[in-house]
């Protein structure tokens, strides 16, 4: 039995099979541009031959459901599901910031994970860390730089903490924050930059989803595929031509 994991929420596309046993068998992980429609499927096809492994050996897929590229997390969410289909075995979604931060649960404490979306706006996450175990702290959202930096230094349950950012809004966050200087020194906040980098690594999508899976073993395939119909990706906006397009209307109203 084998698990597949898989991500294309940002610019980097990543894979990974893990064995029965949650220990991992295989991994690529490269920054693919646009080109994840093209490559997913035989990247997981390349990584299936080097393993000597079949479809029908795979037992359950963990995917991230974003937010990040519209069209990228949309790629990654359907190949996700038709494999839960066509194989009928579980699958589970986790927020791709989640599994951006998994990665640093290493690091005890708050981990704020801020991905660029462009528009001085930032999809971010925050979690709290405690011996490897990761926690939610913040709702997934996206917003801007100056928003989530006020939301962060005037929070009332935060005190006394180094606060890790990750993500390559990292840096624009950090300057965000020097507006509160004096709020975030008062209640003893400091922060530090991780990792300045975007990206989801499929062993850490298995880490969520392994304590799923045991749970999920006897579940019927019927179920799974059930449960499979009811995800959706993440995305926190709109399509391009949803927001053009509602835009538009709102203008007509106003204009009748």
């Amino acid at each position: 039995m084998t698990y597949l994991a898989i991500d294309t929420s940002t610019d980097m596309l990543t894979v990974a099979l893990a064995d029965e046993h949650g220990d991992l068998l295989f991994q690529t992980a490269a920054v693919m541009g646009k080109r994840h429609a093209t490559l997913l499927h035989p990247l997981i096809d390349q990584m299936l031959t080097f393993t000597q492994t079949t479809m029908q050996d795979i037992q359950g897929v963990a995917v991230g459901t974003g937010p990040g590229s519209y069209t990228g997390v949309r790629i990654g969410v359907t190949a996700a599901k038709a494999f839960s289909y066509a194989l009928e075995i579980p699958l589970f979604g986790f927020s791709s910031l989640e599994a951006s931060a998994q990665r640093y649960a290493c690091h005890d404490g708050h981990l704020l994970v801020s991905w660029d979306a462009r528009r001085n706006e930032a999809y971010s996450g925050t979690f709290f860390s405690v011996e490897g175990i990761l926690q939610r702290y913040l709702d997934d959202a996206k917003t801007s730089y100056q928003a989530l930096a006020k939301q962060i230094a005037l929070d009332q349950n935060l005190g006394k903490t180094t606060i890790g950012l990750i993500g390559d809004g990292s840096q624009q966050l950090y300057e965000a924050l020097t507006v509160y200087q004096e709020e975030l020194q008062a209640k003893s906040i400091t922060f530090r930059i991780i990792d300045m980098r975007s990206t989801v690594y499929g062993e850490d999508l298995m880490r969520l989803a392994w304590p799923m899976w045991q749970a999920k073993l006897a579940t019927s395939r019927e179920d799974a595929v059930h449960e499979a119909k009811k995800m959706v990706p993440s995305y926190l906006q709109l399509a391009q031509a949803e927001a053009e397009y509602r835009a538009q209307a709102t203008r007509r109203d106003a204009d009748v």
